[in-house]
């Protein structure tokens, strides 16, 4: 079975148990339990909830057929009358993307800048990649002291301080500056 890519006795065993895991979560502070994220207060987690139902409907994603009883949040767009967008059509998406590089958005703008201080925490994959980012330029610190005395560097070890501007920008980095907290 290994030869033509088909997953083996094991494999699918742990499939199986993976997908009876999920299938488990039964609320919404299982689900956060279960990603090792600290569940919010059930009036946070309902207004955050109720905001994505809002900005889906706005956004065209959903109509009031489509959202059933919860349809009425499809019928009052908050902000005016939003234009419908269509899921997978590129003029929809130019169109999307070109509003926010006209309205100065766009790359200045961090979702997670909005986000509420008592949420403002790394994830466990985002505090491994800030700790890989951190690793990293401190030796591209070394590499620049080196450099400084007059050392000669090699190609690779210049290519490593070349990232130092590209490792700073980065998203965990911003959300590092921006105050989120680390993970334990």
């Amino acid at each position: 079975n290994r030869q033509f890519g088909l997953p083996t006795a094991p494999q699918k065993e742990m499939l199986v148990l993976a997908t009876r895991d999920i299938l488990a979560v039964r609320s919404w502070p299982d689900v956060y339990r279960r990603l090792g994220l600290p569940a919010p207060a059930p009036d946070v987690l309902a207004e955050e909830l109720r905001e994505a139902m809002n900005r889906s409907a706005e956004l065209g994603y959903h109509n009031p057929a489509v959202l059933g009883p919860f349809g009425r949040f499809a019928r009052r767009p908050r902000g005016g009358v939003a234009p419908v967008e269509k899921v997978g059509i590129q003029g929809s998406l130019q169109r999307a993307f070109g509003d926010c590089r006209a309205s100065g958005a766009g790359a200045a703008e961090q979702p997670w800048a909005f986000a509420e201080p008592a949420a403002r925490a790394l994830t466990v994959l985002e505090e491994a990649e800030a700790r890989k980012c951190e690793k990293l330029l401190r030796e591209i610190a070394k590499l620049e002291q080196r450099a400084a005395s007059g050392e000669a560097l090699d190609t690779l070890q210049l290519r490593k301080m070349n990232r130092k501007k590209e490792l700073l920008e980065s998203a965990v980095m911003e959300k590092l500056r921006a105050g989120y907290k680390r993970a334990a």
